[in-house]
């Protein structure tokens, strides 16, 4: 009898194998595509974190594609990077939370997948803050050679070489981060940290600092806190009260807030103090008119001498505010 089942040709073999293979590839295929949907909206949320700067739902943004990840899977580590990262931006921005929780999210992380750079730029700024600048240059290291085009890496790198006092070090990371960047709001964060530390150098580097400042509100013109961070910049260290002036009346133009306020205040007074103290021995229509000057500075931004004259003391003191408020007598 005839054997009626009849044996496959090689093309057909070789049609149902590949088709096995086929078939056996899509888990992992699914499992790549699911990584790389994770990965990219793990960058999406720490953007959102980095770029945020006084207005919009950044926070709230970056959470809900945290969530998104863990929905899609469990198991990926990316949504606990994204909690990790907003944890760490929240303890060194206002000290909210604890370096213990962080760093148990980043062992999470690891434990997941220990070749992700981020995960070891988040471990070097908790060592920062926390004061351990040698395990914040190690980890920082461990981030660059996992990823040598990292641009958080070479930030963070520039972190540890600044409390290192290594500020020429430090300096040429913080220019190789800017220049990787491409985003104008992160480009603009490291410019402002740049400035910080030409201010922490002895003696401060008032110039560089003024030019890295600028550059910063250029790149974020509609950032607030940028704009008056610079406006307290010209008050306090520059004494260029026209110039402060105008980018607290910005930072005012994209969000109404006290020290947006104070700092065109303070601009108002240090300009007013510059001209009345170059008067000897005011007559009394003299004082009478600089307390109206003063009135008039009161009812435009709602600051008082008082405020003022304690504000000046604290952080003017190469101003002449105090001396004029005292002169006129409405301290």
């Amino acid at each position: 009898m005839k054997n009626i089942f009849l044996r496959p040709s090689l093309s057909r073999l070789t049609f149902v194998f590949c088709f096995l293979l086929q078939i056996m590839a899509v888990p992992h295929a699914m499992a790549a595509i699911s990584e790389t949907k994770a990965k990219e909206q793990y960058e999406s949320a720490k953007n959102l974190i980095h770029t945020y700067s006084g207005s919009g739902d950044n926070y709230k943004q970056a959470v809900a594609l945290a969530d998104n990840i863990r929905r899609a899977d469990p198991q990926s580590p990316y949504s606990h990077l994204v909690i990790a990262e907003l944890n760490v931006r929240q303890l060194k921005d206002y000290g909210q939370g604890d370096p213990r929780e962080i760093l148990s999210l980043t062992d999470k992380v690891i434990s997941l997948n220990p070749r992700i750079a981020d995960t070891y730029v988040i471990r070097s700024k908790i060592s920062l803050i926390t004061g351990d600048l040698k395990r914040a240059q190690s980890e920082a290291d461990k981030a660059i050679v996992l990823d040598a085009k990292n641009k958080e890496a070479m930030f963070a790198k520039a972190k540890a070489e600044e409390a290192s006092n290594r500020f020429t070090h430090a300096e040429g990371w913080y220019r190789k981060a800017i220049d990787a960047h491409v985003d104008p709001d992160r480009k603009s964060n490291i410019y402002y940290w740049l400035a910080q530390m030409y201010l922490q150098m002895t003696p401060p580097q008032i110039s560089k600092a003024d030019d890295s400042m600028e550059q910063s509100v250029n790149l974020s013109p509609d950032a607030p806190w940028k704009l008056v961070n610079y406006a307290i910049f010209l008050n306090t260290k520059v004494g260029n009260y026209d110039k402060a002036a105008k980018y607290a009346e910005k930072s005012l133009a994209v969000m109404e807030f006290p020290m947006g306020r104070l700092q065109l205040g303070m601009a108002r007074y240090g300009k007013w103090a510059m001209a009345f103290t170059q008067i000897n021995n005011p007559t009394s229509s003299q004082l009478v008119r600089a307390r109206a000057d003063t009135a008039a500075i009161l009812k435009d931004t709602g600051i008082a001498p008082s405020e003022a004259f304690e504000y000046a003391s604290q952080y003017m003191s190469q101003s002449r505010v105090t001396k004029a408020l005292s002169t006129v007598g409405v301290n």
